[in-house]
């Protein structure tokens, strides 16, 4: 199914999307972007720790998503990360894009409480311990990145989690400027993630 998608997709029309999106053509092929005929929607794999494809997101031009049927949710994981510092943590596929971007290594999630334990594993098969949660600025997103950051800390990770300056969400914030060079002041800035007290 993935290959004859592959088949199906044009660069040029890629590109339309990366441009409407904020994000570059680049980042988006490295999440493995298709088009999705049959579906008349865009198609990114998810995968499990191992990265292997156990799900496809599907994303239509006005921005409703859902996925193939038979999917599991899993992450989106682009094939070339570089390995060095932080790995960055988001939501969705496009943000995911719009950070690597900036050049972090960023995995994303299918959603701000889904695939915990995958990004757990992935984190520990990564041989990563600096884990930067981004979330999402509404209750939702703060929670669940609280949520991740606890069980990356029992996994004996240092996570910090952090919020956009400007926008809802990762791509909504490189959409309003925000450069490498910022995104690192407020990682720099944040403190270890540790459990409030009553919770």
């Amino acid at each position: 199914m993935l290959c004859q998608f592959e088949r199906d997709t044009r660069s040029a029309e890629v590109e339309r999307l990366a441009a409407s999106l904020g994000v570059s053509s680049g980042s988006l092929f490295r999440l493995g972007i298709r088009w999705a005929a049959p579906h008349r929607a865009w198609a990114f794999p998810m995968c499990s720790t191992d990265r292997q494809i156990i799900g496809v997101r599907l994303r239509a031009e006005d921005g409703r998503k859902w996925a193939v049927g038979g999917s599991r949710n899993g992450l989106f994981w682009p094939a070339d990360l570089s390995g060095g510092g932080p790995l960055l943590v988001c939501e969705g596929p496009t943000d995911t894009a719009a950070l690597l971007d900036l050049g972090f290594d960023a995995i994303g999630r299918p959603s701000c409480a889904g695939a915990t334990e995958m990004v757990v594993d992935a984190v520990r098969r990564l041989h990563r311990r600096d884990v930067v949660v981004v979330a999402d600025g509404d209750r939702p997103g703060i929670e669940g990145a609280d949520r991740l950051a606890r069980a990356l800390t029992e996994a004996g990770c240092r996570p910090k989690v952090i919020c956009p300056s400007v926008g809802k969400d990762a791509r909504a914030w490189v959409q309003a400027g925000a450069t490498r060079a910022e995104v690192e002041a407020v990682i720099a800035s944040a403190l270890y993630w540790r459990p409030q007290r009553g919770r």
